[in-house]
């Protein structure tokens, strides 16, 4: 890319009306002034290309109901519009971390979105959930595709506008599963968390590339005092769906585990020895969502010891 000047100035609003209990209604919106100049520089094609201008405007409107002491209900439609990045609008050259060939667009438009987001939240004094459906339409989504075409042995990848539909589900929680463990106040707690989505091209009707698959996490937490470890498991799906020369990738199971222990430490408000092993059966694993799956897959085995503070 060539050097660039982005310049950002934005007005917005959010507000809420609450009338009644556990309800309430917030709408928000913004407005923006974007404004992005290639500079000479790093020998680009496009570099002192002139100055692009967008005003994007974004507008949302969302509802929470409390339905009981227990569960609540959240809503939220939303209008979405970003202005496209230097490298969108500019890029034109070898990319030297991906090795791909990229290709901005001079004309790249605006990327506009609607979305809808529902959601039921579970909350007591020591337990927690959440499961959330979403959907997004776009009538221009700004991808990164795949032209088929080689320049020296690398792929060339141009930035365009399509027509595309993102929707998928969420969850997470956590709650305790046993208490009074090993000690009356040792106690195991159950976190976990999923995730789903699915991305359509509707310009081709194909699916759009590079989007991760079935994600499940599950944590065992065992905490006692000042003691805490955990033993963690992360499953993410095979994914089969993509529209890239790069093709699926496999489904992995990883393990990790850890244990940690709070000490004081003067000027620090919380410090922890801790000591961690990611990855435990040395599982390959590539990242659905990278382009560099192949070269710089998911870490093997190790082992991290160290303090963690904060202040």
């Amino acid at each position: 890319v060539p050097n660039a000047d982005t310049s950002v100035k934005a007005v917005y609003i959010f507000e809420e009306l609450s009338f009644g209990k556990d309800r309430a209604i917030n709408l928000g919106g913004r407005i923006e002034d974007v404004r992005v100049k290639a500079l000479v520089g790093n020998g680009n094609t496009n570099e002192d290309k002139g100055e692009k201008k967008f005003k994007p405007f974004s507008a949302s409107l969302g509802y929470r109901h409390g339905l009981n002491n227990l569960w609540a209900a959240t809503s939220n439609l939303s209008y979405t519009e970003r202005a496209p990045t230097h490298y969108e609008l500019f890029a034109y050259g070898h990319h030297h971390a991906t090795g791909m060939e990229e290709r901005g667009n001079l004309n790249q438009k605006i990327e506009k979105g609607t979305t809808l987001d529902l959601a039921l939240n579970y909350k007591t004094e020591e337990s927690k959930a959440r499961l959330g459906a979403f959907v997004t339409e776009f009538s221009n989504f700004i991808e990164l595709k795949d032209s088929g075409l080689l320049l020296n042995g690398d792929s060339i990848y141009n930035f365009e506008g399509i027509k595309a539909r993102l929707y998928g589900l969420e969850a997470d929680g956590r709650f305790p599963l046993l208490k009074s463990v090993f000690a009356k106040a040792g106690q195991i707690d159950l976190s976990w968390k999923a995730d789903y989505v699915r991305g359509e091209n509707r310009t081709t009707g194909g699916s759009l590339p590079r989007i991760a698959p079935l994600r499940l996490d599950a944590s065992l937490i065992y905490t006692e005092g000042r003691y805490s470890s955990q033993l963690d498991v992360r499953h993410a799906a095979s994914q089969n769906r993509y529209d890239d020369s790069l093709g699926a990738t496999s489904g992995y199971t990883m393990i990790g585990m850890g244990a940690s222990y709070k000490t004081a430490m003067q000027g620090f408000k919380s410090a922890y020895w801790f000591v961690r092993v990611d990855n435990l059966t040395n599982e390959v694993a590539r990242n659905a969502s990278s382009v560099m799956r192949d070269v710089a897959m998911a870490g093997s085995r190790s082992l991290r010891a160290g303090l963690r503070a904060s202040f």
